[in-house]
């Protein structure tokens, strides 16, 4: 059993190494858009003494890693030299025309850095972990625009439920990141209780956090192709609301 001590004695260490993470990715996000079939992320040593290694892997949307993926991260392990960078190649295979074409897929780069053996010294080594998302784009539902913003989102719609609830109809072939809500489309009056959500293609799920009563114009912030920001500010008409403005947000 571990002792109160010594349990946050671990805590403070746990939080230190998350604080000073030798490996970072260059890149929040990977968009495969068909026919590319590969994607570059940059995998950088910040450590200025250390060398590290990278292990790399894919996992699917539930986090299990397929046994014969149709997207895979080479190389699988590499050594980083101290203030060193080096490509990590996203590769898609032959049997991506086994997934879904009216639709993307997501898939999620784990890079898991592996410091070297102390020699001599006591301690805790922990293997920390980065996971950004990997989206495979069919050619088939390829945005004739794409922006800093994404047109296609305007498309999106809400459906007002009991207590301050809110459904958002997702009925496109995009996956979407919300990571906030506002009350009002100035953005000046956010949903308190409001948790980042991921919606796939063609389903509805119902907003975390209770938008304020008789709210008549809510808005949702997204994340971009380009791990920017973007807002939907929303009219809604009775129980249905639609998108009137889709802006870049600071």
């Amino acid at each position: 059993m571990i002792k109160p001590r010594t349990f946050i004695a671990l805590f403070f260490a746990l939080f230190q190494a998350q604080a000073i993470a030798a490996l970072a990715l260059g890149s929040s996000r990977v968009i495969i858009q068909a026919p590319q079939t590969r994607a570059v992320v940059m995998v950088h040593n910040r450590s200025p003494h250390s060398p590290y290694l990278a292990q790399s892997w894919i996992e699917d949307a539930q986090g299990h890693k397929p046994e014969r993926s149709p997207v895979v991260a080479l190389p699988p392990i590499q050594r980083l030299e101290a203030m060193q960078g080096n490509q990590l190649n996203i590769r898609v295979l032959p049997r991506v025309a086994d997934l879904p074409q009216d639709r993307e897929t997501l898939f999620y780069l784990n890079v898991r850095e592996v410091p070297p053996r102390s020699e001599g010294q006591e301690g805790i080594q922990i293997a920390l972990q980065r996971r950004i998302k990997v989206i495979y784009r069919p050619q088939r539902i390829r945005p004739l625009n794409v922006g800093i913003t994404s047109p296609w989102l305007s498309a999106l719609t809400l459906s007002r439920q009991e207590s301050g609830r809110f459904q958002l109809n997702n009925a496109t072939p995009y996956h979407v990141t919300i990571i906030e809500a506002f009350n009002d489309a100035s953005g000046a009056s956010p949903v308190a209780d409001f948790k980042p959500m991921e919606i796939p293609p063609y389903s509805a799920h119902r907003l975390e956090g209770r938008i304020a009563p008789g709210v008549q114009q809510p808005a949702l912030v997204y994340i971009n192709d380009f791990g920017g920001r973007g807002q939907l500010s929303f009219d809604c008409r009775e129980d249905s609301c639609t998108v009137m403005k889709n802006a870049t947000r600071p």
